[in-house]
């Protein structure tokens, strides 16, 4: 009984594996685009809000109130950055 074996199909050529392949590199690629577009936002947050709790600790907010106020603060810190990098980019896609 001869048995053939099919050729195995190439592991680099396979559909799966350049879907994979393509999306790391996009990934990859937009890490490396421009890194410090990624650090803005959270910066922006973190001392938006760390300027916020110390005004709220002044004027001596306490408990629910000084989250909720923190956490409007990150909110439109987010929507304004978001906002301001889009402007950007379609600005310089112009």
């Amino acid at each position: 009984m001869d048995v053939t074996t099919k050729p195995q199909t190439d592991l680099l050529r396979s559909r799966h594996f350049r879907w994979v392949n393509c999306i790391l590199t996009q990934a990859i690629c937009s890490l490396l685009e421009d890194p410090m577009n990624k650090l803005i936002l959270p910066f922006a947050i973190f001392v938006s809000v760390l300027l916020t709790g110390k005004i709220a600790e002044h004027y001596g907010l306490e408990g629910s109130w000084k989250i909720g106020l923190l956490c409007l603060v990150a909110a439109a810190v987010q929507i304004a950055v978001t906002r301001f990098q889009r402007y950007q980019r379609e600005k310089a896609q112009l």
